[in-house]
């Protein structure tokens, strides 16, 4: 079972279904976890939703991703700890 990356950005506009991210989280994504167009992500909003996405550009500043659904929240990790 793989894991979706996470990443947070306040660039979310559901209405055209689309979000940007820049700064260290473009950069985590980019350098650290060598995410490529066409991966999918989840992307949080920072006021309690969470997106479905996939990647659909990478440019030198920002990564932009098509949101492609709502996705629930699971605070509790599936390990068994």
């Amino acid at each position: 079972m793989s894991r979706v990356p996470q990443f947070f950005t306040d660039e979310v506009d559901e209405e055209t279904g689309e979000a940007l991210l820049h700064g260290r989280e473009h950069g985590h994504l980019l350098k650290v976890l060598r995410l490529k167009k066409g991966d999918r992500i989840f992307i949080s909003d920072g006021n309690g939703n969470l997106f479905h996405a996939v990647i659909s550009g990478i440019g030198k500043t920002f990564t932009r991703a098509r949101l492609t659904g709502r996705a629930e929240w699971e605070p509790e990790s599936p390990l068994d700890i």
